[in-house]
């Protein structure tokens, strides 16, 4: 992904690079808004240089900054043609740590650690940082291929080579006829480590409603196909092996159609507002009001289609509505209704040290369903969210400027109209980080801190340590954080810490081995492209959440660990989480195998539904509480919004579904199957 964006007229842009010519190495950056900025460096040859945490006052001129450039390693192969060996010319060749978050720079120097191959093939990087990369070498001409390669101090070579790939096509039906001009959809299932994007080709229909996909790797794939409001149910393909062909049917769904309009908009408010449904049968479609409000949506199948309306959009504000129909057996048409509540009205303004936060989107999310509301301030701050909900929220402010710090997050319980005002907290953390062994300052690790009062799961704050080891987090409450410092080729350091107005810490971390990992798909065996890992300690405490990139083999690196006992659970895109009890660190290589799963279907019925903020757990068989995915609180909790809460990708097992204040009931879920649990 390359951004490259201005703030305002004449202002430069974060990530947008300034080119230096200077004997002495001096550069200015003018027009910087007022803030704390950090400063990055690139050259050839050397490791991205960067300081944090340069305050620049409105008027004034920030001197000083120096910035130390290190040589980096460097990197070199060649890539060639399995067939042959014949040197493939205009590879595209990229390099990414195989650990940790996806990182996307901004601005005409993200492709750094990108390059092409010659004319013989070869290609060369040089300023790597040492760690473990996955490297991938692409062409239009043959199938993508990784290899997992570690730098260390010196150079390292690597030779890459690229096959033909398998091959997946089909035909687009309907009523029985092949249908023209169709899209397609094709979907790697297991590439979780590609960023939220993932990595999705498509393809349109032709005259005899026949689609073609080529050059893919050994996997496991999805398909679906999409025309005018229909679509098909997904349908899973396996290639096997490197030249494979699989050939499949795509039946555009002929089931019932809803329609419906939407509610309680002004009459200018009611066209464009867009309307999703998802149901059984991985049941999905999508559209958008007509002028009068209307929608209509096709194919549904038989059961509970739950319904979902989102007005306007991110860059303005919006507001979200939701509802639900039930198409039962031999029904061809369904009417329904979205209606937008008046609901009550949060407004206020967003500060920071008194001065207003301009540009910041502003949203309510609700603690268990319900709905939402954006917005964005105004030129004094002021925000305004409606249609809002009796219930407990969390009012969150994004500032859209890097110079105006990070985000704020208040929780607060509605009951009516009010008023919330956010001010930015000026407590902060700061410190060093540095190589136990020399005392060496350590650039690039990667440090966060994490809230950890109940409520307040997912609020993270993170930092990169600059050239000097310093990193510096503002924003912060005055209050206990758990901080978590990390380096590939180091043990991750996990410490309670308090933010003050002056606080600074000094974190050692000791080198230390990674844990080898090797992901398959459990049916057909083929490798898979990423997974998201979260390793736990014995206290509950995260020292490891990221994407782990795999190669070719389905083969990478869980960053380094200190020696003791951890959980470590293991998911990805379309597969079933797992979870890896008692392993000891240092470990052998993980050799996992992932399953789709199966899926939980949980009807909640009047009784369940009236329990304040409804929320259940999966217990397995061994009185452990299943891990809901990814993104789930410390508590293991979700949430049970009425009809139905569908949960797909559990993984096979015997499970008790354990009501908060409620009732438990037990369930088998089953490989590739769906197990229906009723509620009161």
């Amino acid at each position: 992904m390359r951004f490259s964006f201005r703030i305002g007229p004449g202002a430069r842009g974060p990530g947008q690079m300034v080119p230096v010519h200077a004997d002495d190495g001096a550069f200015v950056i003018e027009d910087v808004p007022a803030g704390t900025w950090d400063v990055e460096v690139s050259a050839a040859g050397y490791q991205r240089g960067r300081t944090a945490g340069i305050t620049v006052e409105e008027g004034a001129t920030a001197e000083g900054a120096e910035i130390k450039l290190v040589k980096g390693p460097g990197l070199s192969g060649r890539v060639l043609d399995a067939r042959g060996s014949r040197p493939v010319l205009d590879a595209t060749v990229r390099a990414d740590l195989s650990t940790g978050r996806p990182r996307f720079r901004m601005g005409p120097d993200a492709g750094d650690n990108e390059t092409m191959t010659d004319a013989d093939g070869h290609f060369e990087m040089l300023g790597l940082a040492p760690g473990t990369y996955t490297l991938t070498a692409s062409h239009p001409s043959f199938s993508e291929k990784s290899e997992t390669v570690e730098l260390k101090e010196g150079p390292a070579s690597i030779e890459i080579r690229l096959g033909q790939g398998g091959t997946i096509s089909g035909t687009v039906l309907g009523g029985g006829r092949p249908v023209v001009g169709a899209g397609v959809s094709l979907g790697a299932a297991g590439d979780s480590a590609r960023g939220p994007f993932g990595d999705e080709q498509q393809a349109v229909s032709d005259d005899s409603g026949r689609f073609r996909f080529e050059r893919l790797n050994p996997g496991r794939y999805s398909v679906t196909a999409s025309l005018r409001g229909q679509s098909s149910s997904p349908v899973d393909v396996a290639l096997p092996t490197a030249d494979a062909s699989q050939d499949v049917s795509l039946l555009l769904a002929e089931g019932a159609t809803i329609r419906g309009r939407v509610s309680g908009l002004a009459e200018a408010a009611r066209a464009g507002v867009s309307v999703s449904a998802n149901g059984p049968e991985s049941y999905f479609a999508s559209t958008r009001t007509g002028a009068e409000g209307t929608f209509e949506l096709t194919g549904a199948p038989r059961g509970t289609i739950n319904l979902s309306g989102r007005t306007g959009d991110f860059m303005s504000g919006s507001r979200t509505a939701s509802s639900h129909v039930t198409i039962g057996e031999g029904q061809t048409e369904v009417p329904a209704e979205i209606v937008f509540e008046a609901g009550f009205r949060v407004e206020g303004r967003v500060t920071r040290g008194g001065r207003p936060v301009t540009d910041a989107n502003v949203s309510a999310s609700p603690e268990r369903g319900g709905p939402s509301s954006s917005d964005r301030t105004d030129e004094s701050g002021a925000y305004s969210l409606e249609g809002l909900a009796e219930g407990t929220y969390t009012i969150n402010a994004f500032p859209m400027s890097g110079s105006e710090g990070g985000p704020i997050h208040r929780r607060v319980s509605i009951t009516g109209d009010t008023t919330v005002d956010l001010e930015a907290p000026v407590a902060r953390l700061g410190g060093t980080v540095v190589e136990a062994e020399s005392g060496r300052p350590l650039s690039e690790a990667a440090v966060e801190v994490e809230d950890p009062e109940p409520g307040s799961f997912g609020r993270r704050l993170m930092a990169t340590t600059d050239n000097g080891g310093r990193f510096n987090l503002d924003g912060l409450e005055a209050k206990g954080y758990r901080l978590v410092v990390r380096k590939p080729a180091y043990q991750t350091e996990t410490r309670d810490v308090t933010a003050s107005e002056d606080a600074d810490v000094r974190v050692e971390l000791r080198r230390g081995e990674g844990i080898g990992l090797v992901v398959r798909d459990g049916a057909f065996g083929t490798p898979l492209r990423g997974v998201f890992v979260r390793v736990v300690d014995g206290a509950g405490t995260s020292v490891f959440f990221g994407s782990v990139s795999l190669d070719s083999e389905g083969r990478g690196e869980i960053p380094s660990l200190r020696p003791r006992q951890y959980e470590v659970r293991i998911g990805a895109g379309g597969y079933a989480w797992i979870t890896l009890r008692a392993v000891v660190v240092p470990a052998p290589t993980l050799s996992v195998a992932l399953t789709p799963g199966g899926t939980l279907e949980i009807q909640v019925g009047p009784a369940t539904a009236a329990i304040p903020g409804a929320k259940a757990r999966l217990i397995d068989a061994d009185g452990q509480p299943f891990w809901p995915g990814s993104f789930s609180p410390p508590d293991y909790s979700f949430g049970l919004t009425p009809p139905v809460r569908r949960w797909e990708n559990v993984a096979p097992g015997h499970y008790t579904v354990a009501v908060d204040g409620g009732v438990k009931r037990e369930c088998d879920v089953r490989e590739g199957a769906t197990v229906t649990v009723l509620l009161p």
